[in-house]
């Protein structure tokens, strides 16, 4: 009986013990981790800002966890947007967007095991002479349960792994959109042809088409002066835009379509100058509001895309609306316009298909 109560008292003395130190612990917890991202935060931010996107990227996927299932609400992306887990490994839990400032950072309160424990979590973007950094940090309130408080000393074992497997992930990610992004214009620049198409089919015209940059001090977008004009009248063209790229979300570039003031043709040839339409500003446009073409990359050598299906009025010809489909390679651009009348009628545009555009520059 000796024995049992001396190790009774032992015990108990060695929980007093612990006791005692726990209330000494910190009442808080931090974790943070960070990477630095070989691309512009606009590439990085709509990651973060659309929880749509995090089974992606983050540790907390369907692979580390097969009967995790994912629910959204709110809005698609910024704050108030709702991000819900319901998982046998990765257990429940919920956050929320309660800070969101675009290219910069996100804060977001995360709620887990039935609401029990909460934390506090922010994704900070720096620009770098590197690229990007990224930090990523977690903060809670342990309480006054000595217990826990020994738990937040291991907090940074249990969920640091994630944020540097998850970073990873971001960064290949946000990388590869950024090369895309920049094979995408690099394939919208330079100088066109239909001449090949209109020989061999009577029906198209030989059009030639003038994609330079311009404006290239911008950071909203990678900004494109157009010209297209009958081979036979290119001191003449019959079409002058200035094009707005940029990405939207991951993997959806938007090409915006804006005209010039009038009259454009004292524009004309713009497109051999040094610095073209260095006299101009993106104030001085008028956006076609409605005519944006959205672009997808559809595999390693193609982008398409294409406006929306009614939303580019048009009067040319009696059309009452207008349509583009693009496809866009390395050494093609295929662009397939089209007006309609308000009963649905094409009044003008090509009727086979579109035009085929060779490269007549070549790309690096």
């Amino acid at each position: 009986m000796k024995i049992i109560k001396n190790t009774f008292m032992i015990i108990v003395s060695l929980v007093v013990i612990l006791l005692i130190i726990g209330l000494f612990l910190p009442t808080t917890y931090h974790i943070e981790r960070s990477i630095v991202i070989q691309a512009s935060p606009n590439f990085i931010f709509p990651h973060l800002n659309s929880f749509r996107t995090w089974p992606e990227w983050t540790a907390w996927t369907p692979e580390r966890d097969p009967t995790v299932k994912y629910d959204y609400a709110g809005p698609e992306a910024g704050i108030g947007a709702k991000y819900m887990w319901n998982g046998q490994e990765l257990g429940n839990g919920h956050i929320t967007i309660v800070e969101s400032q675009e290219n910069t950072r996100i804060r977001y309160d995360l709620w887990m095991e039935n609401d029990k424990y909460h934390a506090e979590d922010m994704m900070q973007l720096v620009q770098t002479a590197d690229g990007t950094r990224v930090i990523w940090t977690d903060e809670g309130e342990l309480g006054h349960n000595p217990f826990l408080r020994y738990l937040g000393l291991l907090m940074d074992r249990f969920i640091g792994p994630d944020f540097e497997e998850g970073l990873a992930k971001l960064k290949a990610r946000a990388e590869q959109d950024a090369r895309d992004y920049e094979t995408l214009t690099a394939w919208m620049t330079g100088s066109f042809s239909s001449a090949e198409q209109a020989v061999a089919d009577s029906d198209y015209y030989d059009i030639r088409l003038e994609m330079v940059p311009i404006w290239q001090e911008r950071t909203d977008g990678y900004w494109l002066y157009v010209e297209q004009a009958v081979a036979t009248y290119k001191d003449r063209p019959y079409r002058q835009r200035v094009y707005q790229v940029t990405q939207s979300t991951p993997g959806t570039y938007i090409s915006y379509i804006y005209t010039l003031p009038d009259p454009p043709l004292r524009f004309a040839g713009a497109y051999q100058h040094e610095t073209p339409l260095a006299t101009l500003t993106p104030d001085s446009l008028t956006l076609r509001e409605g005519c944006e073409v959205i672009l997808q990359k559809q595999d390693v050598e193609t982008f398409a895309g294409a406006t929306g299906k009614k939303t580019c009025t048009s009067e040319l010809r009696g059309a009452s609306y207008a349509t583009s489909e693009v496809i866009l390679t390395k050494e093609a651009l295929i662009s397939w316009d089209r007006g309609y009348d308000s009963e649905g009628n094409q009044v003008w545009g090509a009727e086979k298909g579109g035009y085929i555009f060779k490269r007549v520059t070549p790309t690096e």
